[in-house]
């Protein structure tokens, strides 16, 4: 953190001074939220566990931590777009990480060439009532209320590109397009990028979106006798990509196969 400079830049993204007098101010309540994510934290109360630690204390120069409800407070403080310009802030961390990488010798193939983005949607049930939290699909608890988050990761590194917080209603799909736009903004230029998703996201808009920034998506499709249907089919090598095939027929749907695709995280 000391590194990246991460409170001097969270602080320069979020203005949010709680006057001379307040113990704890945004910054503060922001590094203390994602040491405890590193540590394995899931909640505010095991946020604070974590922060309690005499050794990390010291580490961190704090001579107290707060309660947890008085980080929530704080962390409420942050308006729509203080999130936005936060997630700024992480994208450019990435940056400096990446570009360190490469430095020093490590085969980071996402920080030179080719990147694999899984997307897919979790379902995060609750108990009470909770703002948005709306039923929807729920394989867990049929009719609980619930979240359903749409998340990226990048299959190399196994990191979480970006998010979004969605409503339990919400299709797998719903504004998938304008999510991976956001994902391609974060990425260097130069870099191709391979989509990875299942059946959910077997949309028409997304897969125009896609070809017309010559993206690369492997997506799950749902299909009676498929294998018969694939087995029918007049496969061609695809140029300049040793080891691909490809096979377009009645819906427009391209199938390419490849050996040795990373694996997908748990």
């Amino acid at each position: 953190m000391g590194k990246l400079m991460f409170r001097e830049r969270v602080h320069e993204a979020v203005h949010k001074d709680r006057g001379a007098n307040a113990r704890y101010q945004f910054v503060d309540a922001v590094q203390m939220v994602v040491i405890g994510l590193i540590a394995g934290a899931t909640s505010m109360v095991e946020v604070m566990k974590v922060c309690t630690d005499e050794v990390l204390k010291k580490m961190s120069g704090w001579k107290e931590v707060p309660v947890d409800t008085t980080i929530g407070r704080i962390m409420k403080l942050a308006s729509q777009g203080d999130i936005v310009e936060l997630t700024g802030v992480i994208h450019r961390f990435r940056g400096k990480i990446w570009k360190r990488a490469v430095r020093s010798g490590h085969k980071l193939r996402s920080a030179l060439c080719e990147v694999w983005i899984d997307v897919d949607s979790t379902v995060d049930g609750v108990y009470g009532k909770q703002e948005g939290a709306e039923v929807g699909y729920n394989p867990h608890k049929k009719g609980q209320k619930a979240y359903h988050p749409l998340m990226a990761f990048i299959a190399e590194t196994k990191e979480v590109l970006h998010s979004w917080f969605r409503c339990g209603s919400a299709y797998t799909s719903n504004g998938v397009v304008e999510f991976m736009k956001e994902c391609m903004a974060y990425m260097n230029k130069g870099v191709r990028v391979v989509f990875r998703g299942d059946s959910g996201f077997f949309t028409g808009e997304l897969l125009e979106y896609l070809e017309s920034i010559l993206a690369g998506y492997l997506i799950k499709v749902k299909l009676k006798n498929l294998e018969g249907l694939l087995e029918g089919q007049k496969w061609n090598e695809v140029k300049g990509e040793p080891g691909w095939e490809q096979a377009e027929f009645w819906y427009r749907c391209v199938l390419r196969l490849r050996i040795n695709a990373p694996k997908m995280p748990n």
